[in-house]
Protein backbone atom coordinates (compact mmCIF):
# COMPACT_ATOMS: atom_id res chain seq x y z
CA UNK A 1 0.00 0.00 0.00
CA UNK A 2 1.42 3.34 -1.06
CA UNK A 3 1.58 6.36 1.27
CA UNK A 4 -0.91 8.27 -0.92
CA UNK A 5 -3.37 5.36 -0.59
CA UNK A 6 -2.97 5.34 3.19
CA UNK A 7 -3.52 9.11 3.48
CA UNK A 8 -6.47 8.95 1.07
CA UNK A 9 -8.07 6.14 3.09
CA UNK A 10 -7.48 8.09 6.31
CA UNK A 11 -8.97 11.33 4.94
CA UNK A 12 -11.91 9.54 3.31
CA UNK A 13 -12.68 7.77 6.59
CA UNK A 14 -12.60 11.01 8.56
CA UNK A 15 -14.58 13.04 6.00
CA UNK A 16 -17.26 10.30 5.79
CA UNK A 17 -18.48 11.51 9.20
CA UNK A 18 -19.00 15.16 8.13
CA UNK A 19 -22.81 14.74 7.88
CA UNK A 20 -22.89 13.86 11.56
CA UNK A 21 -20.01 16.13 12.60
CA UNK A 22 -20.04 19.43 10.63
CA UNK A 23 -16.65 20.50 12.04
CA UNK A 24 -15.12 17.97 9.64
CA UNK A 25 -16.44 19.88 6.63
CA UNK A 26 -13.23 21.89 6.21
CA UNK A 27 -10.35 21.18 3.81
CA UNK A 28 -7.53 18.77 4.75
CA UNK A 29 -4.27 20.01 3.21
CA UNK A 30 -0.76 18.51 3.25
CA UNK A 31 1.20 20.68 5.69
CA UNK A 32 4.36 20.86 3.61
CA UNK A 33 2.51 21.84 0.42
CA UNK A 34 0.82 25.00 1.66
CA UNK A 35 2.07 27.88 -0.45
CA UNK A 36 -0.69 30.30 0.42
CA UNK A 37 -2.66 30.01 3.65
CA UNK A 38 -6.32 29.12 2.93
CA UNK A 39 -9.22 30.78 4.69
CA UNK A 40 -9.71 29.66 8.29
CA UNK A 41 -10.71 27.10 9.48
CA UNK A 42 -8.86 24.22 7.83
CA UNK A 43 -6.88 21.08 8.71
CA UNK A 44 -3.33 20.07 7.80
CA UNK A 45 -1.66 16.67 7.92
CA UNK A 46 1.97 15.66 8.01
CA UNK A 47 3.53 12.17 7.87
CA UNK A 48 6.51 12.52 10.20
CA UNK A 49 7.47 8.88 10.74
CA UNK A 50 6.54 6.87 7.69
CA UNK A 51 8.02 3.45 8.42
CA UNK A 52 8.63 1.44 11.59
CA UNK A 53 8.86 -2.25 10.80
CA UNK A 54 6.87 -4.67 12.94
CA UNK A 55 8.85 -7.65 11.65
CA UNK A 56 12.50 -8.03 10.74
CA UNK A 57 13.13 -7.84 7.00
CA UNK A 58 9.51 -8.55 6.13
CA UNK A 59 8.45 -8.32 2.52
CA UNK A 60 5.17 -10.06 1.69
CA UNK A 61 2.20 -8.38 3.37
CA UNK A 62 4.61 -6.63 5.70
CA UNK A 63 3.26 -4.92 8.82
CA UNK A 64 4.63 -1.54 9.84
CA UNK A 65 3.53 1.57 11.69
CA UNK A 66 3.23 5.11 10.37
CA UNK A 67 2.84 8.30 12.42
CA UNK A 68 0.84 11.28 11.20
CA UNK A 69 0.02 14.65 12.73
CA UNK A 70 -3.39 16.12 11.98
CA UNK A 71 -3.67 19.79 12.94
CA UNK A 72 -6.70 22.06 13.07
CA UNK A 73 -6.22 25.74 12.23
CA UNK A 74 -8.84 28.27 13.39
CA UNK A 75 -9.13 31.87 14.51
CA UNK A 76 -9.84 30.93 18.14
CA UNK A 77 -8.38 28.42 20.60
CA UNK A 78 -11.80 26.94 21.34
CA UNK A 79 -12.57 26.29 17.65
CA UNK A 80 -9.14 24.72 17.04
CA UNK A 81 -9.55 22.47 20.09
CA UNK A 82 -13.10 21.46 19.10
CA UNK A 83 -11.97 20.63 15.57
CA UNK A 84 -9.04 18.53 16.85
CA UNK A 85 -11.27 16.77 19.38
CA UNK A 86 -13.79 15.94 16.62
CA UNK A 87 -11.03 14.31 14.56
CA UNK A 88 -9.88 12.39 17.66
CA UNK A 89 -13.43 11.09 18.27
CA UNK A 90 -13.77 9.91 14.67
CA UNK A 91 -10.37 8.19 14.76
CA UNK A 92 -11.43 6.32 17.90
CA UNK A 93 -14.84 5.25 16.52
CA UNK A 94 -15.56 1.58 15.98
CA UNK A 95 -17.11 2.26 12.57
CA UNK A 96 -13.89 3.77 11.27
CA UNK A 97 -11.81 0.94 12.77
CA UNK A 98 -14.00 -1.61 11.01
CA UNK A 99 -13.67 0.13 7.63
CA UNK A 100 -9.91 0.55 8.06
CA UNK A 101 -9.43 -3.14 8.91
CA UNK A 102 -10.94 -4.09 5.55
CA UNK A 103 -8.21 -2.03 3.86
CA UNK A 104 -5.26 -3.26 5.92
CA UNK A 105 -5.11 -0.29 8.32
CA UNK A 106 -5.57 -0.03 12.06
CA UNK A 107 -5.49 3.02 14.32
CA UNK A 108 -3.08 2.11 17.12
CA UNK A 109 -3.05 5.37 19.11
CA UNK A 110 -4.55 8.85 18.93
CA UNK A 111 -2.85 11.39 21.21
CA UNK A 112 -3.55 15.08 21.64
CA UNK A 113 -0.93 17.59 20.59
CA UNK A 114 -0.30 20.70 22.67
CA UNK A 115 -1.83 23.90 21.31
CA UNK A 116 0.56 25.58 18.89
CA UNK A 117 -0.56 29.08 18.00
CA UNK A 118 1.13 30.62 14.97
CA UNK A 119 1.51 34.29 14.10
CA UNK A 120 1.78 35.28 10.46
CA UNK A 121 2.29 38.77 9.05
CA UNK A 122 -1.37 39.06 8.12
CA UNK A 123 -3.14 37.04 10.82
CA UNK A 124 -2.95 34.95 13.97
CA UNK A 125 -3.88 31.24 13.82
CA UNK A 126 -4.78 29.00 16.72
CA UNK A 127 -3.59 25.46 16.09
CA UNK A 128 -4.44 22.25 17.91
CA UNK A 129 -4.22 18.68 16.74
CA UNK A 130 -3.83 14.96 17.20
CA UNK A 131 -0.94 12.57 16.71
CA UNK A 132 -2.07 9.33 15.02
CA UNK A 133 -0.20 6.05 14.84
CA UNK A 134 -1.45 3.67 12.17
CA UNK A 135 -0.56 0.03 11.70
CA UNK A 136 -0.36 -0.82 8.01
CA UNK A 137 -0.49 -4.26 6.43
CA UNK A 138 1.17 -3.75 3.09
CA UNK A 139 -0.45 -5.52 0.16
CA UNK A 140 2.80 -5.95 -1.78
CA UNK A 141 3.95 -9.48 -2.68
CA UNK A 142 7.52 -10.15 -3.85
CA UNK A 143 7.30 -11.77 -7.28
CA UNK A 144 11.09 -11.91 -7.85
CA UNK A 145 11.18 -15.65 -7.09
CA UNK A 146 8.61 -16.50 -9.74
CA UNK A 147 5.71 -16.38 -7.30
CA UNK A 148 7.14 -19.15 -5.11
CA UNK A 149 6.66 -18.77 -1.38
CA UNK A 150 7.86 -20.76 1.58
CA UNK A 151 4.76 -21.82 3.47
CA UNK A 152 3.74 -23.85 6.49
CA UNK A 153 6.85 -23.47 8.63
CA UNK A 154 6.17 -23.74 12.34
CA UNK A 155 8.89 -21.79 14.12
CA UNK A 156 7.35 -22.45 17.53
CA UNK A 157 9.11 -25.81 17.78
CA UNK A 158 12.40 -24.49 16.38
CA UNK A 159 12.85 -21.17 18.16
CA UNK A 160 12.77 -21.02 21.94
CA UNK A 161 12.97 -17.94 24.07
CA UNK A 162 16.09 -17.35 26.12
CA UNK A 163 16.14 -19.66 29.11
CA UNK A 164 13.43 -21.96 27.71
CA UNK A 165 14.46 -25.60 27.23
CA UNK A 166 13.06 -28.04 24.72
CA UNK A 167 12.56 -31.06 26.95
CA UNK A 168 11.59 -33.37 24.08
CA UNK A 169 15.08 -33.28 22.48
CA UNK A 170 17.11 -32.78 25.64
CA UNK A 171 19.39 -35.71 26.48
CA UNK A 172 21.60 -35.10 29.53
CA UNK A 173 23.78 -38.15 28.83
CA UNK A 174 25.47 -36.37 25.88
CA UNK A 175 27.35 -33.89 28.12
Amino acid sequence: MQTRQIISTLMTGIKAQKEQLPLLDHPFIPEMEIEERPELPFYTYFVYDWYNAETYNGVNNEMYTMKIQLKSHADSDMDAIDMANTVRKVLCSLDLHSRFRQQGLMVVTVDDLPNMDEKFATRFECVSGVDVQLQVVDDWIDQSQGGKEIKNIDLNNILKTKGEKDESNFDQTKF
